[in-house]
Order: C-alpha cells, then sequence, then structure tokens
C-alpha cells in the first residue's frame, strides 16, 4: 500500500528543503508536486516564500552540478514541460510562476500564513525576526555554493 506523502512526519516543528534527487536524475519538489497535501496535512502552517532575482536564483541552479539538466529532465507543467529550460528565459519565468503559484495558494488558503523573504535583501534578517522573533542576527545565508556541491545521496 502506497503511503500520503507527509505520513508519519507530524513530530517536526520546522521542515525545509524537502527537495528530493533520485539516483536516475528524478527530482522531487514538494513545493511543486504536492502543495494540496502539505496543505491538508498541516493547514495551520506558516509557509516561507525565499525569494531572490531571478538573475541570482539561476546562477545558483547552474553552480548545483546537473540541477538545471534535472530541471530540463523532468516535467513540471505546465511552466516547465520536459526538455525545457536550456534558454535561461524559461527557467527565470518558471521561477516566477512557482514564486505566483505559492501567493495564489495562500491567498487562497486562508488557514496558512505566508512570510515571503527576498533572501538577497539587507532586510531579509528584519523580516524574519519580525515574523518569528528569532533576533535578526541568527539569520543569514549558509548555503552558499562556490560550484564544488556534490548531490548526498542517502
Amino acid at each position: 500500500m502506497k503511503k500520503k506523502a507527509f505520513d508519519g512526519i507530524d513530530q517536526f516543528t520546522l521542515y525545509a528543503e524537502l527537495d528530493g534527487q533520485e539516483n536516475n536524475g528524478g527530482m522531487t519538489l514538494p513545493q511543486w508536486d504536492y502543495l494540496q497535501e502539505m496543505y491538508d496535512h498541516f493547514p495551520n502552517a506558516t509557509w516561507i516564500l525565499n525569494t531572490r532575482r531571478p538573475e541570482e536564483w539561476l546562477r545558483s541552479v547552474d553552480r548545483w552540478q546537473d540541477l538545471r539538466q534535472r530541471f530540463i529532465l523532468n516535467p513540471y507543467v505546465p511552466d516547465l514541460p520536459r526538455g525545457v529550460g536550456t534558454d535561461d528565459k524559461d527557467m527565470i519565468q518558471f521561477y516566477l510562476r512557482q514564486a505566483e503559484r505559492i501567493r495564489e495558494f495562500c491567498s487562497t488558503h486562508t488557514s496558512l500564513s505566508c512570510v515571503e523573504v527576498p533572501i538577497d535583501s539587507p532586510e531579509a534578517g528584519t523580516i524574519l525576526q519580525d515574523a518569528f522573533g528569532i533576533p535578526k542576527p541568527c539569520w543569514g545565508n549558509r548555503n552558499i555554493n562556490d560550484g564544488s556541491a556534490v548531490w548526498s545521496v542517502i
């Protein structure tokens, strides 16, 4: 019997970076594939929408080994169908549309809270401090990748 997404993970306060990289080149993005399931399981959650300049997001994607190729090979219909993504404009449009999908979803599911954080803004720490009460100095960029990062397979 196939388990539902998020079965058995109620014991945590925070879930972050739930993406799954598969050995066969597959990629699971819960924030794309499972919005409704996340909501059904956690209807009163606070969602954090990290944003940045789209060009910076794309540079980050390109620094993560074959991540752009994984986007190209995996369908995220209708915004990034399989085979699309070699053109920077397509990737940037996909990124912008995904952020809009999250905003739309949160606005129609009013039991959710949504905190949007422009992570490349000097105000990011203040936004997070105001939203969660954790002092601004505790927030910072911890995943800087110079292009040498590797996928970890569990």
